[in-house]
This record gives C-alpha cells, structure tokens and sequence, in this order.
C-alpha cells in the first residue's frame, strides 16, 4: 500500500499536488522510511518465528529420547 501511496499520491491525499514541493517531498519520505520501518519489523518477526520453531523442535526431540 505504501508503495501504491508513492506512486499514486493524489489517490491517498486529494490535496497532494496543491501542497508545495516540501511538503510533498515529506510525504513521501514519510512513506518510504514507514516501508523501511515494515520490512525491518517482518524482518525481525520471521527470525523469531524462526528462532522458536527450533526451540520447539529441540524440546520436542528431547521429549522423544
């Protein structure tokens, strides 16, 4: 959606081409960091997911033996 957001502005702020040059470059700077933000939080998210399916693996072949 954040990349829908920066390559169609308009269609998520009515008012994005009356606003200034600035204000538009903030916007989209504003999107782009929020997209970095995402990436890094799935990021971290998926190693954890992944860091306790070991875990669990480990227990589970412990409670085998």
């Amino acid at each position: 959606m954040h990349t829908d957001k920066i390559n169609n502005p308009a269609a998520y702020d009515k008012n994005f081409y009356k606003k200034d040059a600035k204000a538009q470059e903030g916007l989209i700077n504003k999107w782009r960091k929020e997209i970095k933000t995402f990436k890094g939080n799935i990021k971290k998210s998926q190693d954890k997911i992944a860091e306790l399916k070991k875990q669990i693996t480990s227990l589970q072949n412990e409670t085998a033996n």
